[in-house]
């Protein structure tokens, strides 16, 4: 859960992000085709951004959670 709204706007950036990218694939599809490596990478690179953007690590950690669960 984002504490502030700057780290709910880096979230949903990133989600918004992601999204636009494979617009017509839902998340369980994109998972099968891509495999677990693939979303290692994705949120590899999502935390080195929010970090860069100043989000706590206990932010960075939820959104990593949220993303396990798909």
């Amino acid at each position: 859960m984002a504490k502030t709204q700057q780290d709910r706007v880096v979230w949903m950036e990133a989600l918004q992000a992601v999204k636009g990218k494979f617009p017509s694939m839902s998340s369980s599809e994109f998972i099968a085709q891509m495999g677990n490596t693939a979303v290692a990478v994705s949120t590899d690179k999502k935390r080195q951004r929010l970090l860069e953007e100043g989000v706590t690590e206990a932010v960075i950690q939820d959104s990593e959670q949220i993303i396990s669960c798909f």
